[in-house]
């Protein structure tokens, strides 16, 4: 956790936790999804279609360095990605209990 609170960005595949974690920490995103996995191809499209890092299937020095080059254009885009915390979710499962619950 320490490593990852402490990162200027992330490089790696694209599961969904790593993805999200990143995301609400707002660290810049260089995926490479693992082959044939859907989810990860989607994540990592989605990624990068936000403006919050890079896709590539293949990785080579070019490409690294063009991530590390546009940082401050991802990080400008993760100010903005919406970070609710626990507090909708919370609300939501007290409203079912209570739902569920009354007699």
């Amino acid at each position: 956790m320490r490593d990852l609170t402490s990162a200027k960005a992330i490089v790696a595949n694209s599961g969904f936790s790593l993805v999200t974690e990143a995301l609400h920490l707002a660290k810049p995103y260089l995926a490479v999804p693992v082959d044939h996995q859907f989810e990860q191809i989607f994540n990592a499209y989605w990624l990068q279609k936000m403006g919050y890092g890079a896709y590539w299937e293949d990785l080579n020095k070019e490409r690294v360095e063009s991530f590390l080059y546009n940082l401050p254009v991802f990080r400008e885009r993760l100010a903005d990605y919406p970070r609710q915390g626990n507090g909708a979710l919370l609300a939501k499962l007290d409203t079912l209990i209570a739902e569920h619950t009354s007699s």
